[in-house]
């Protein structure tokens, strides 16, 4: 019997000649700090008073500490150097994170098993923000957002998605489609890129991975949607700075000043989308509304900008970063803009990820009451 973690597959791999320096190098300093923090500990002992040398003693003991923490930054030294060495020597990080093979970086979250009923509340609320929506002739398409784990399988190094999270994605489609949930997919274009679609160190997509889900949504709704508004305005996209990523993932790995020991770093280019024509009759009506999470709030992906060009429509971005995608639209569903001007579509952004996880979600009844 296998007795390995589920996503473990196989051995380490030798590290590169390079590398094997760097180790050596972080293994000696690691001795010195040991050597320098024990005798650093014994001029502590010898300023103190021989009968308070009683380490039975708890307030002699606190001194001790304390005396050891402000004469010297030790602490802090070994926490950077021990993070140093787990990345180098074992391939791994803090609790949370999962380092797969030439620099890539993956969230533990992405292996968490799916609580069953988390996910039926989940989709029983999803479920009943459609009723709502439609009770108003408003229609909602999700932009389901895959796992970055199972996008880049090749990158995981020793781990692997067991096989029922390996198929998530598609068997999520097909729930959220029994609740008439349209969910495009939008791996292929994710997966079979020509550039990286997701950062490396960072759980978010890419600019490019970001116009790529874009695309593929855009599609769908072209082909199933009919609405004023839609595909009767340009947008231009251009090019801005190139910009350095600190991924979310690298907190992960407190490298400190050892930072040129981890992963190398990223780097993108910001996009901007812009209106190509002005409005000489006043600013119409906004057909779309982009609900979501970080994916779609953060500016720096483009996401909400590469989906106004694709679609040839404005929309209005209520996405929300930090509170997972249920929170922003309970959010927006209670907000004047969507009282004054209601949208003809809304397009909700929902990692795959999320739908397992348990949250307080708001009320589905009075939700639904509304539309009454």
């Amino acid at each position: 019997m296998d007795v390995r973690r589920p996503y473990d597959l196989a051995p380490e791999r030798e590290h590169p000649s390079t590398e094997r320096v760097i180790t050596t190098l972080l293994a000696g300093f690691m001795v010195v700090f040991l050597v320098s923090s024990f005798f650093i500990s014994l001029r502590a002992l010898s300023q103190l008073r021989a009968e308070d040398r009683n380490w039975l003693n708890g307030e002699v003991t606190a001194n001790l500490e304390q005396n050891f923490a402000t004469r010297s930054d030790l602490r802090g030294v070994a926490e950077t150097v021990w993070g140093g060495l787990r990345y180098r020597l074992f391939n791994e990080g803090r609790k949370g994170l999962l380092v797969g093979s030439e620099g890539w970086l993956f969230s533990a979250e992405e292996f968490a098993e799916v609580s069953p009923a988390a996910l039926s509340a989940n989709v029983t609320y999803m479920d009943g923000v459609r009723a709502y929506l439609r009770a108003q002739g408003i229609d909602l398409v999700v932009a389901l957002v895959p796992t970055k784990a199972e996008l880049h399988p090749k990158s995981l190094g020793r781990y692997h998605l067991p096989a029922n999270l390996a198929n998530r994605y598609e068997a999520t489609r097909t729930l959220l489609a029994e609740y008439d949930l349209p969910a495009p997919d939008l791996r292929a274009g994710l997966r079979n890129a020509d550039e990286p679609t997701f950062f490396k160190t960072d759980t978010h997509w890419t600019p490019y991975g970001a116009d790529q889900a874009a695309l593929a949504l855009a599609a769908h709704i072209s082909a199933q949607q009919a609405f004023e508004g839609l595909g009767e305005s340009s947008f231009e996209v251009s090019s801005g700075e190139r910009q350095t990523l600190r991924g979310d993932l690298l907190t992960f790995l407190p490298l400190g000043e050892f930072e040129l020991l981890g992963p190398k770093p990223e780097y993108f280019t910001l996009t901007e989308t812009r209106s190509a024509g002005g409005d000489l009759f006043g600013t119409p009506d906004i057909p779309l509304a982009l609900v979501g999470t970080s994916y779609s709030a953060d500016e720096r992906w483009n996401f909400a900008g590469a989906l106004k060009a694709h679609l040839g429509a404005d929309l209005l971005n209520a996405a929300e970063p930090g509170g997972g995608p249920f929170a922003p639209m309970g959010t927006y569903l209670q907000s004047a803009a969507f009282g004054s001007t209601p949208p003809k579509l809304v397009v909700w952004e929902v990692p795959v990820r999320y739908l397992g996880v348990p949250y307080d979600l708001p009320d589905v009844p009075q939700v639904i009451a509304r539309a009454n």
